[in-house]
């Protein structure tokens, strides 16, 4: 009976230990993301995952939140910056949130394109990235073609090749409503 007891009394433990760190207590002002992100692994169960040309760990927020769940954290942090997240069991991952939403979608800008090297000869596996918005990214065919759609129509492309010097090239474009896509060629040097 009192091994009995015991085993219960454990287990009340363990759930009480469980539901605490599944909640979140934190106040701080104007500190990195790098820093919030820091503090709630230390007080809870949870890690992050991400990648780190997505996640801007220098910007400042503040939050305060009392005895949250991890979502309602997450939604309150990540609120006024462009990521998104995901929890799996005890992992949080943070992704960019490349989601169009209705206003942005007029001014999405599809590109499409062939890379060359200076004999116009094409380069297949050309990584090519956008540089507001690093998860955005493509990569040339055989032919050396590819296509990418910027969500704005000012942007900087980075093309990277192995043996070649990485490239940018900015882009501006007018916006046609229901327009084609818009050509370009660049030859890597």
């Amino acid at each position: 009976m009192k091994l009995l007891l015991i085993l219960a009394m454990l287990t009340l433990h363990t759930r009480a230990s469980l539901y605490s760190q599944s909640r979140v207590t934190i106040e701080l002002k104007n500190t990195t993301l790098s820093n919030v992100l820091k503090t709630i692994e230390q007080k809870t169960s949870y890690r992050f995952a991400y990648s780190n040309e997505v996640v801007p760990f220098k910007n400042l927020v503040s939050i305060d939140v009392k005895n949250a769940e991890i979502s309602d954290v997450m939604v309150k942090l990540l609120e006024k910056l462009p990521l998104t997240f995901n929890v799996i069991k005890n992992i949080v991952v943070i992704s960019a949130n490349d989601k169009l939403n209705a206003d942005n979608l007029s001014k999405a800008l599809q590109i499409q394109g062939i890379v060359t090297d200076d004999q116009n000869i094409p380069l297949p596996g050309v990584n090519v990235k956008s540089q507001k918005h690093p998860s955005i990214t493509a990569v040339t065919d055989s032919k050396g073609q590819f296509q990418i759609t910027l969500p704005e129509p000012t942007d900087v492309l980075i093309f990277s090749y192995i043996g070649y010097h990485i490239q940018e090239q900015v882009y501006s474009f007018l916006i046609i409503p229901g327009g084609n896509p818009i050509s370009i060629y660049f030859n890597l040097i």
